[in-house]
């Protein structure tokens, strides 16, 4: 049999609850249905009345501002008005239909009354259209197109006057002109003769200025003559004086004067004569004819005037609309404008028939601004608004008469609410009852599970991963249940799997540490055996001469032996040397192959922090689906969404702690590489160094045989007692090559002992302090993860 799910015993609840509601609302209604229909009746009935006069009101009210913006925009509206008309008589016949059709008990007065309303409304909005028709002349501007129409005529035919008198001016002022040529042309002649008379009365002046100056100077000259004769008579000297002499000068002189005096009265006779002549032809001059023309201009141009401030007056009350400017115009400029012309010499060919036409259109001006001043527009307007303020009433009226016989049907409706509002309270105590009893149901198989996981992975937090949880009947929480168990359970194997690295690498570290203290003992031993070598065998520089080697054969005998027993002895700590440099060596290579051991260990232990990766992931998406379960549950689900929230804190526990290992575990597998690798270099040095240790070895054989031969030849030459020169020769080359080999082997022992101290002792100690700081980086992380498991 398949479990029942949480989801499925919610969809079960609601199904139940569902129904009970259907059951009590199809109850309620079946007996609340009559009260119901006949209220739903009346309230149609009041609504549907209160609807349409609305819609009457508004067109009602529409009607009245293209009314209004008819006569400010000046445009005919009456089409759209009786539109306007024809849209509120269809709606109150719709409502007298219904009014007429429509029968609900106790509405018969209202219904009577509303429609006897209804009618006066109609009427009223009759007359407002009726005076809205007598208003569209002024409205559309008929009047004053017609005013504007006779001031544009008048002004067209005064402005045919000014060309015809434009016309007439330019033909006086040709006369004019041809009268002044004839005048200028005789000034001229004048002109010319007044010239040769100012040249001749300028040629007298200047003959009478000479004349004034030779009189002025005989004057002087009498002057003189008289009072220088004056001196002679009452002088001595007057017998010697001659008087004629100066006499018949000065009779000289005033005889010339005479003559141009003469001829000065001759030239002034012509000059006399010439003048009578000009004053004559001066007055022959005729001007009369350009004075009468002047004055026939003058007036034309006063009739100009007239005429443009006529048409000026006549612009200005066009513009104005001012019924004074017009008057003014028509009674005072127009008839000077006639008297003007009459003190005109008209031309007979002159065309006065325009002055006529405008005198006709002026009528019509002003008899046009006279209605348009009359007022009739603010008439019409202000009967439009009293219609309008007797409608405001009539409306008001009706509304106040639908909602008091609304007031009644809501009041005769709410006996319902005896019967409803108990039925919907039992309604809602039903349902609140059933939703508990469903809330409950669905706590106790939300709850217990959640508790019992919430208990776990307490325990799960203080570090006991061995327990298990029960696993629920219900599925959802059985997937859940399952998953924590799983990563329970990966936990426990990833510690158990650590435990046992950890012993391994603990027993690892107690043999490497024993090995490595053994091999530092060695090469300390061997570093002191190599040193004591050195000391023996330091090469010593060898000066012997041929003449004391027979005397010093015997002291080189003994020390020669000495020699051998010290080269053996050190052959042997050599050889023990080799010997323990290559244990060390197997050591250092079986301690490297543990410890990549240890690196394959960590990386199996990297896998499960993976495998624990991709369950808290699972885990987590458990955890969504739960909580999007929850939501739909609503309220009931509340329990169930906690749960959600504690499967998703455990997982980010669970991937937070899986990726904390992991870079442990990076860390540590960093410091085995470095680890291996100083290893390595640890082997590689020991190695060298037994390699060291072999040369020397081979070297302090090689010194052993020769020692001997040379031993033996000591002993020879001793025994023979023979000093031969050859044999001498042969000694000192077989001292010297001991002397090369014991440099060679002291050199070899420097470096062997330095290898020693940096690489053998150094990289054992490296080695050492790298896996104490390994295991114990590796027990700290087993002691964190552990806990009291």
């Amino acid at each position: 049999m398949k479990k029942a799910t949480i989801k499925s015993k919610v969809y079960i609840g609601f199904t139940i609850l569902i129904i009970v509601s259907i059951v009590l609302f199809g109850i309620v209604s079946w007996f609340a249905k009559d009260y119901m229909l006949e209220g739903a009746k009346k309230i149609r009935y009041n609504s549907s009345l209160a609807h349409r006069m609305e819609a009457v009101r508004s067109l009602s009210n529409e009607k009245a501002n293209m009314i209004y913006k008819s006569t400010s925009d000046g445009t005919d509206v009456s089409k759209d008005i009786a539109a306007v008309d024809e849209q509120v008589g269809n709606a109150c016949a719709v409502i007298d239909s219904e009014l007429a059709s429509f029968y609900v008990s106790g509405s018969d007065k209202a219904s009577k009354e509303a429609r006897d309303m209804i009618a006066s409304l109609l009427q009223k909005e009759k007359d407002i259209s009726e005076a809205y028709q007598n208003l569209i002349t002024f409205v559309t501007g008929d009047e004053e197109k017609k005013f504007l129409d006779s001031i544009t005529g008048a002004m067209d035919s005064w402005e045919i006057l000014s060309g015809n008198f434009s016309g007439y001016d330019q033909q006086i002022s040709k006369q004019l002109s041809g009268a002044l040529k004839g005048l200028k042309d005789s000034v001229s002649k004048q002109a010319k003769s007044s010239e040769g008379i100012e040249g001749n009365a300028r040629l007298l002046l200047d003959k009478t200025l000479e004349l004034s100056i030779a009189m002025t100077e005989l004057d002087k000259d009498i002057k003189a003559y008289t009072e220088a004769a004056l001196k002679a008579v009452n002088g001595i000297q007057g017998s010697a004086y001659d008087f004629f002499a100066n006499e018949k000068s000065i009779r000289g002189r005033l005889e010339d004067n005479s003559s141009a005096l003469a001829e000065i009265l001759d030239k002034e006779d012509f000059l006399s004569i010439q003048t009578e002549e000009l004053c004559a032809s001066l007055n022959s001059i005729v001007s009369e004819d350009a004075e009468q023309l002047l004055k026939q201009r003058e007036a034309v141009a006063e009739a100009r005037v007239l005429l443009s401030e006529m048409q000026t007056l006549a612009a200005k009350s066009a513009v104005s609309r001012d019924l004074s400017q017009l008057e003014i115009l028509y009674n005072e400029k127009m008839p000077a404008f006639k008297s003007a012309l009459e003190e005109i010499e008209l031309p007979p060919e002159m065309d006065l028939t325009a002055l006529d036409a405008a005198d006709s259109e002026m009528d019509q001006a002003v008899i046009s601004l006279k209605e348009i001043s009359s007022g009739k527009m603010a008439e019409g307007l202000q009967q439009i608004s009293a219609i309008r303020e007797e409608l405001k009433p009539q409306f008001e009226k009706l509304n106040q008469l639908l909602l008091t016989h609304f007031e009644e049907n809501i009041t005769s409706t709410q006996n319902i609410e005896a019967f409803v509002i108990p039925a919907t309270a039992a309604l809602a105590v039903v349902s609140i009852l059933a939703g508990i009893l469903i809330a409950l149901v669905v706590s106790n198989s939300i709850v217990k599970p959640i508790r019992e996981m919430t208990g776990a992975l307490d325990q799960a937090e203080k570090g006991d991963f061995k327990s298990r949880i029960a696993i629920p009947k219900e599925l959802e929480f059985s997937q859940m249940a399952q998953s924590v168990n799983n990563v329970l359970a990966a936990r426990e194997e990833i510690l158990d799997e650590t435990v046992s690295v950890t012993k391994s690498i603990s027993q690892l570290r107690s043999e490497m540490e024993n090995s490595i203290t053994k091999n530092k003992e060695l090469l300390q031993d061997i570093a002191l055996d190599m040193q004591d070598i050195l000391k023996t065998s330091r090469p010593l520089e060898l000066d012997i001469d041929e003449t004391e080697i027979l005397e010093s054969v015997e002291l080189d005998i003994s020390a020669t032996i000495e020699t051998i027993d010290v080269t053996e002895k050190s052959r042997k700590t050599a050889m023990e040397a080799k010997d323990a440099i290559i244990a060390a060596s197997d050591t250092v290579k079986s301690i490297a192959v543990q410890i990549e051991q240890l690196e394959g260990s960590s990386g199996k232990i990297e896998e499960i922090t993976e495998t624990i990766t991709q369950i808290a992931k699972r885990t987590n998406l458990l955890a969504l689906n739960a909580a999007i379960e929850a939501a739909k549950a609503g309220e009931q689900g509340r329990g169930f969404a906690v749960l959600a929230d504690e499967i998703r804190k455990l997982a980010d526990a669970s991937g937070s702690a899986a990726s904390d290992i992991k870079m442990q575990l990076n860390e540590i597998q960093e410091r085995i590489s470095h680890t291996v690798q100083n290893m390595e270099k640890g082997v590689i040095g020991v190695e060298q160094g037994a390699e060291g240790i072999s040369h020397v070895h081979a070297s302090v054989e090689d010194i052993a045989r020769r020692v001997h031969q040379v031993a033996e030849t000591l002993d020879d030459y001793a025994q023979k007692s023979n000093v031969q020169l050859i044999a001498n020769q042969k000694l000192l080359e077989t001292i010297g090559e001991m002397s090369r080999s014991s440099h060679e082997l002291y050199q070899a022992g420097q470096s062997m002992d330095m290898k020693l101290k940096d690489n053998g002792l150094g990289e054992m100690n490296h080695i050492e302090s790298t896996l104490n700081s390994a295991y114990k980086r590796l027990s700290d992380i087993l002691t964190k993860y552990k806990g009291n498991s």
